[in-house]
């Protein structure tokens, strides 16, 4: 588990986290199974932070930094 309701880091560091926390996944489907990664779940605030009044603030294209980390 991750807690995504600290600070917000920005969204360069916070695409940088959750890209290495899914390379981890990777890796850690591979050392227990043998296989890659089917899936990685993400809750619907792991990019823009804790949902609330400031989420639309936070709100980020798709097109862009986020696509090009999570295409």
């Amino acid at each position: 588990m991750q807690p995504f309701w600290v600070e917000h880091p920005g969204l360069s560091k916070r695409l940088a986290d959750l890209g290495a926390m899914i390379d981890e996944m990777q890796a850690e489907s591979r050392r227990r199974y043998n296989r890659r990664l089917d899936i990685a779940v993400l809750p619907e605030v792991a990019v823009t932070g804790e949902a609330g009044l400031k989420t639309p603030r936070r709100a980020v294209p798709l097109r862009g930094e986020f696509s090009e980390k999570f295409g």
